[in-house]
Order: structure tokens, then sequence, then C-alpha cells
């Protein structure tokens, strides 16, 4: 019998001399205290062969139809098996698909116009657009990605064209008009589904609905040095989520949960940033800035913040409340 060529290899066949058991989630702890270990040792290279692919999570999402990869590729696999075992065998089914895909180019946006921002070295850095965007498939599951010939750019998967935001200009060149429209058409179900979730839920129009989609937890600091919306260059209109709240005592796991938080929203399609300050009393405000009421649905009713709601309601505010407003006007005097 041959040597398995990597120790991952080993784990695949023989899973019980590792974990005592077949098991995707002991597999995901094995990795993750791993990585830790590289980590805390500055080691870079990967002679074991447990390197997981970084974009794997967004391989995951598009094959298991999750609408986005927060939740991480373990969770996601486990949630869409049988058991443990058949997560375990799924996952190396995944991690091999991933290695060998190739994409079936649907259509490319040429010379893209819009630029981005981020902090290099502690200095504002103007990221210049892509000179092509393509947007590809592997398989037929929906969605597709948005694959950059940039470097700066993030490549990404997205369920819906709806939801790839942050590009504009340029010349869209469609190349496979059939999977092309069915992206449309998909897009357009999702906008459907969501107008009739804000309708009908309590009652209450489209205003109050998109109340719930609020950050039930704050970052619990002030950010005056640097708005997360510039009131001279933010797109008007856009939309604010106001949440005010009276914090109990003791941390209770607060904190962990508000990063965390901020984190995910920081992720979801139509985020724009989050402002927050609470004062010595206890009394918070956070406002959190969405380019839609849409956007706003889509994040109340995502699975881990809805945890995190019902940790606000039951244990970290004594009381709070939360106020949707449209922004058309803004001004303001420049950091």
């Amino acid at each position: 019998m041959s040597e398995p060529e990597s120790l991952i290899e080993a784990i695949r066949l023989r899973p019980g001399m590792y974990f005592g058991s077949k098991s995707l989630t002991a597999l995901h702890q094995f990795l993750g205290g791993y990585q830790m270990a590289c980590g805390l040792h500055q080691i870079e290279d990967d002679r074991l062969g447990l390197r997981i692919p970084a974009d794997f999570h967004e391989w995951v999402a598009y094959r298991t139809r999750f609408r986005e990869s927060t939740s991480g590729w373990c969770k996601m696999i486990v949630a869409t098996s049988q058991s443990e075992e058949g997560a375990f065998d799924r996952f190396f089914e995944l991690l091999a698909e991933h290695s060998e895909r190739a994409p079936r180019v649907v259509a490319e946006i040429v010379g893209p116009t819009s630029t981005s921002r981020t902090e290099r070295d502690g200095e504002d850095y103007l990221i210049p657009p892509p000179k092509k965007v393509r947007l590809v498939k592997y398989t037929d599951d929906p969605g597709f990605f948005a694959l950059h010939d940039s470097e700066d750019w993030t490549d990404r998967f997205y369920p819906y064209l709806t939801w790839m935001r942050g590009l504009s200009g340029g010349e869209l060149v469609i190349h496979d008009e059939d999977a092309y429209n069915e992206i449309l058409r998909d897009a357009e179900q999702w906008e459907r589904e969501v107008a009739e979730s804000i309708n009908r839920n309590d009652g209450r129009g489209s205003t109050d609905a998109a109340g719930c989609g609020a950050l039930v937890v704050d970052q619990g600091k002030f950010k005056s040095a640097a708005m997360t919306i510039d009131p001279q260059t933010g797109e008007i209109p856009y939309y604010a989520v106001i949440f005010t709240s009276v914090r109990t005592d003791g941390d209770n796991g607060y904190g962990d949960t508000a990063r965390r938080m901020v984190e995910l929203a920081s992720g979801m399609p139509g985020f724009l940033g989050v402002d927050s300050v609470r004062g010595g009393d206890g009394l918070g405000i956070t406002v959190s800035y969405w380019r839609s009421e849409a956007d706003i649905a889509h994040w109340r009713e995502h699975a881990e913040h809805q945890v995190a709601q019902e940790g606000g309601r039951g244990v970290w505010y004594s009381e709070y409340s939360v106020r949707i407003a449209k922004v058309e006007r803004a001004y303001g005097k420049p950091a």
C-alpha cells in the first residue's frame, strides 16, 4: 500500500486514527489549531498539505446554494449533509472540485470606472478600477463569481446580480446569453421575495419591517475621527438604521458578539458603514448605513444576526428602539 501524498490525504483515508471518529467538525477544529500554530510560530510553508484555499468558503456557498459564506465552509457542509460522516466525505469532494474547476465566462465588464479606498501603512489609499471583470459560472448552480484582473479587488461569489455593488461604468459584453438571462431572472425573483417579505412583516409596511434589520449590537465606542459615510461624497440617497439602546450590567459575551456583527455586516451587500457611541450611563446610539431597504431586509434575515438579536432582547439591553431614515441630503465638515 502506497503512502499518502499529504497529511490531509492520510486523514481522509483514516480519520478515526486522528479524531476517533469520522467527523467534519473534528477535522475543522484540527485545521483551526494547525493554522493558529502556524501563525504563532510564523510558519508560512505548507509542507503538511493542510492549508485550505482562501476562497473555499465562497466555493462551498456556491455548491451548497447558500446565499453568502459568512457561516464558513464547515457549517455549510454540515447543514446540507445527513451526518458528520457524510459531511466529511462531502468536504473532500468539494475540495477536489475546487482544485479541478474550470470557469465558464458568462459576461465581462470592460473598463469599469469606479474606484475604491483602503488603508495602507496608516494612510488612505485610492484603489484604481480593474481593467476587466469576468462574470463566470463553474456549474449549473445559481449565482456566479466576479473575477477581477487586479489583485487590489477581491474575487467574490454572488448569488444575485443585484448584490454585486461597488462597480460602475464600463461596457457589458455578454458571452453566454442564456446563462446571463438566468442570472437576471434569479435577481428579479429575489427582489420580488424581498418586497413581499417587507410588505407582510407584521402588517406594518416596509419601514417598520426594514427596522428589524438594524445592527442589534453596537461597537461600543465613539468614532468621531472618521465618519464611515462622507457627507460630501456619499452617493444619495441611502438609508440609515438608527439603533438606540440602554445596556444591562455586565458584558455577558456582548463585546465579542458586537465585533462579530460588525464583521458580518461589513461583508453584506449594500452595507456602507457604521458609526457608534455609548455613554457612561449605558445609553448608546449606533447608525448603520445601507444602499437600499432590500439590503437592510437581507441583513435582518441573516441567521447569525437573528441569534444576536435574541441575545440583545433577552440579555444585553434593558430597552432599545430602531428607526429607519432615508438620507436624501447630507452635508458636513470633512475630517
